[in-house]
């Protein structure tokens, strides 16, 4: 093993190379740092017990969600016609639901 001179001593080298060894994968992600209220504060505690899972790890599955949801229109679009009219007769037990032809604005003359 060769140990490398540095201008503030071999000892601080060691220092930082086993910092760097145990510090966490997570931990040297990007951070930023939040300014909010404490009300959200304690809806993302509430939402992070009951997902059993830390608050950050909350925080971070409700922004990827929200990116997902950018493509649920083009997700629904793929859907066949038929089947979301199911789908909305089974959310929808005792209504009627009646598919209607759309009318004309304009009277015909």
């Amino acid at each position: 093993m060769t140990i490398v001179k540095h201008p503030r001593g071999t000892l601080l080298c060691i220092f930082k190379l086993l910092w760097y060894l145990t510090v966490s994968v997570n931990q040297r992600d990007p951070q930023y740092k939040l300014r909010w209220s404490e009300e959200l504060r304690d809806k993302i505690a509430q939402s992070a017990k009951e997902h059993n899972r830390s608050m950050n790890a909350d925080i971070v599955a409700r922004l990827e969600q929200s990116f997902d949801a950018q493509n649920h229109d083009e997700i629904i679009g793929k859907i066949p016609t038929e089947n979301l009219m199911m789908e909305l007769s089974y959310r929808f037990k005792g209504f009627t639901i009646a598919v209607m032809e759309k009318q004309d604005d304009k009277k015909s003359p």
